[in-house]
């Protein structure tokens, strides 16, 4: 992606002060882990200058926020994040909203929506996809002509899915495979849809020769077999409270009622209202495997595989290629393909300008996918946030993919799974950034060997969880950017955390937001906005940002759940950026 109405009482209060200010707090409960900093920890000189964009998950609020942790601007939405967000040059806000229409199509990541607000906090225009048959999700991008590319979930019945030769048990409950919708915008709302991909047109299968598609799958690595990661056991109920699916339930990862196909017309295990059960479901009881199997139908188990089965989480394009980078979690794979295609031929594996339609020109991350290699070859785990590195930047043409390292099951969060690496003497799995060199031929195709993965064996760059490196943890969402100054800026999204690292791997600004919050974590974020707010000295020499430090709040980074400030990533943009030009960005105090 191409790197105003008033807030919320509360959050007025706390803009226009210093969301690092040290907030004194009651002592923590018997038990419990101490209090952590909120805001900004660090903030050294080798920072990148600029002003960093996020939206809360809990909010319909669209953030500004200077190396000071300080709003400087903001955007109002009636809706919560679909998702993913952008500043476009002319200083317009494009987000993705989770839409409240009523579908079946329900998920992690869900949104439904898009809404474009000029900087003054104007809704300009709207687009909706959340019917029947489709539903937005995740991520978008904003196409040098203005056009906006959706991900979006289809339906797909049980006999279709079992006509195309997927397993029957697998087929159960039919399948949601994704596509790619771009709309050329109608404003103020509307828009006409001028290029489609979809997986449904790329696949192979090897069980049943009767059916479309049937081929070896090790021979066509451009096809996606339509049984890879069929279903598999997850430990995830045994592992997840009620307090936790609540509140994926509440940043819409769980969803509510009638989107199962199971038989259950509640939610996670069978609460009435799609809430969860009063607490976590015995090992092995019925109550256990309907979490699990809707666990995992939503992509949330070990491998997925179920009804979410591609469960594509971002889209980035590439200019001077045009071609698409998409990022697969439940391959656990990120993909390329040809943009340069008509609708046609993208339903085809012929034509565009690399005479491949719309089948994969790359592939990475877990070969056992298209039968090329076994658990051992697998180097992405339910990864997010795909991006090529912009021209101009250190690595340019590289991909930057935030692997979050999901192996024991995506809801297992923050202390509860400490305590369970520290039972099991296990070090943890924590989250890291991976770079890739990538394999590109003059004819923008891709180098492999016949029978072999592609390149590389090994990333170029990977930062996160060594011995001298930050560690972070997010089993979902996330992101990194490589940044003008070749920093990179890393979000832990399930944290709401982000950490900047130069090229030696050195963090020169940390932050940790406190936006967003639920309140019933024991404080509400933003009122550390209400606790001070002049700008202060270090700390210590080496803590940047305000006096007497951040506000703080238990739990960990990201409390108790590990989801109470998540957002989906940030994006920095610099000070030059044109959406800035000929606009005063300055702290928003209270009262203004």
């Amino acid at each position: 992606m191409t790197p105003s109405v008033s807030l919320a009482a509360s959050l007025s209060l706390a803009i226009g002060l210093s969301v690092g200010v040290h907030a004194q707090e009651p002592p923590a409960p018997r038990g419990s882990r101490p209090a952590l900093p909120l805001g900004v920890l660090q903030k050294q000189p080798g920072a990148q200058p600029g002003y960093t964009l996020i939206a809360p998950f809990n909010s319909g609020e669209t953030l500004l926020l200077d190396l000071d942790g300080v709003v400087v601007h903001q955007w109002h939405s009636e809706f919560p994040p679909g998702q993913s967000v952008d500043l476009l040059d002319n200083g317009h806000l494009m987000r993705a909203a989770r839409d409240p229409g009523a579908t079946p199509l329900r998920g992690g990541g869900e949104g439904g929506r898009i809404e474009e607000f000029d900087w003054d906090g104007n809704l300009i225009w709207s687009y909706v996809c959340c019917d029947e048959e489709r539903r937005q999700h995740h991520d978008f991008e904003v196409l040098p002509g203005g056009n906006v590319l959706l991900i979006a979930w289809e339906n797909k019945t049980f006999a279709e899915v079992v006509e195309v030769g997927r397993d029957f048990e697998a087929a159960r409950q039919g399948l949601r495979p994704d596509c790619l919708i771009e709309v050329k915008p109608t404003r103020p709302e509307g828009g006409t849809i001028v290029w489609e991909w979809h997986v449904w047109d790329h696949l192979i299968q090897d069980r049943d020769p009767t059916k479309p598609n049937f081929g070896v799958v090790i021979g066509h690595p451009e096809r996606i077999d339509i049984n890879t990661l069929r279903r598999r056991d997850s430990a995830l109920p045994q592992a997840m409270s009620a307090e936790e699916a609540e509140r994926l339930r509440k940043l819409g990862y769980l969803g509510g009622d009638g989107e199962g196909g199971d038989g259950e017309g509640g939610g996670p295990g069978g609460g009435a209202g799609g809430r969860p059960p009063e607490r976590a479901p015995a090992p092995g009881s019925p109550e256990a495997d309907r979490l699990r199997l809707r666990m995992q139908d939503r992509g949330f188990g070990m491998m997925g595989g179920g009804i979410d089965w591609n469960h594509l989480n971002s889209v980035a394009y590439h200019a001077g290629l045009d071609q698409l980078l998409l990022s697969s979690h439940n391959q656990h794979e990120v993909w390329i393909i040809d943009h340069a295609t008509t609708t046609a031929e993208a339903a085809t594996g012929e034509g565009g300008k690399r005479g491949r339609g719309g089948d994969l020109l790359y592939r990475w991350g877990n070969p056992q996918c298209w039968q090329a290699g076994d658990a051992a070859a697998q180097q992405l785990f339910g990864q997010h946030d795909a991006r090529w590195i912009e021209p101009g930047l250190r690595g340019a043409g590289h991909l930057l993919i935030f692997n979050n390292n999901v192996r024991r099951g995506v809801a297992i969060l923050g202390d509860r799974r400490r305590e369970q690496d520290r039972e099991e003497g296990r070090e943890p799995d924590w989250s890291f950034v991976v770079e890739l060199e990538l394999p590109l031929q003059a004819d923008g195709t891709y180098a492999r060997d016949a029978g072999k993965p592609f390149a590389p064996a090994t990333p170029f760059w990977r930062y996160g969880g060594g011995a001298s490196e930050a560690t972070f943890e997010s089993p979902i969402v996330s992101g990194s950017q490589r940044l003008q100054n070749g920093n990179t800026l890393i979000t832990s999204g399930a944290e709401g955390y982000c950490v900047e690292v130069d090229a030696q791997g050195q963090v020169v600004w940390e932050f940790r937001s406190p936006f967003g919050r639920d309140p019933r974590d024991g404080r509400e974020g933003e009122r550390g906005g209400e606790r001070g707010g002049e700008r202060g000295g270090e700390r210590g020499g080496e803590r940047g940002g305000e006096r007497d430090g951040p506000p703080e709040a238990r739990g960990g980074r990201g409390g108790r759940s590990g989801m109470n400030s998540a957002f989906y990533r940030a994006i920095r943009f610099a000070p030059d950026h044109p959406a800035f030009k000929e606009r005063e960005l300055k702290p928003i105090r209270k009262g203004a």
